[in-house]
């Protein structure tokens, strides 16, 4: 499941065709995962998100802690990373996360579609040639990145702290 997911993350992420995330509630874990995998992101003011995999007992594995330092900085992504603390969307787009914030989700949809259309206006090659430029530079560390953190799961899942995680969250 996991590497069919971070498969189709890489695909977003390798696409020829611009990707815009847009965020209404709730954006935990895979969520962060998939939309740092996006070329844009806007959110409504309801968004929250977090990378709650340290709460659970493993590492971020499907490209998220690998992608987001090019998007936040190290060290907002340390700090989702390392506390599985939620975030709201005032302070994702202070951080960088989202460009855009929107008071609702009809608003939302709206702007999402109006950039959507923004970009389609331009050259569709050049368009390509951009969005490839910018992922190839981030795509082999991205790689590297999601190997570390697979290897660093095989271990973690067999660990103590990580029954001990579970035990906790289901709690």
């Amino acid at each position: 499941q996991a590497r069919r997911m971070e498969a189709g993350f890489g695909a977003i992420a390798r696409s020829r065709l611009p990707a815009i995330a847009a965020i209404d509630g709730w954006c935990i874990g895979a969520g962060i995962e998939m939309i740092a995998a996006c070329d844009l992101r806007l959110a409504s003011r309801r968004a929250r998100f977090a990378l709650r995999e340290v709460k659970v007992g493993i590492v971020s594995d499907l490209g998220g802690i690998a992608r987001l330092p090019y998007l936040v900085g190290e060290g907002w992504t340390r700090q989702l990373a390392l506390t599985g603390e939620e975030i709201d969307a005032d302070t994702a787009q202070r951080m960088g996360l989202v460009t855009q914030l929107c008071p609702d989700a009809e608003a939302l949809l709206g702007a999402a579609r109006s950039l959507a259309s923004r970009i389609a206006a331009n050259p569709p090659m050049v368009v390509a040639a951009i969005k490839r430029t910018m992922s190839e530079r981030i795509e082999a560390q991205v790689q590297t990145g999601n190997r570390a953190a697979a290897i660093q799961n095989g271990m973690l899942l067999q660990s103590e702290d990580f029954a001990e995680a579970v035990r906790a969250f289901m709690e």
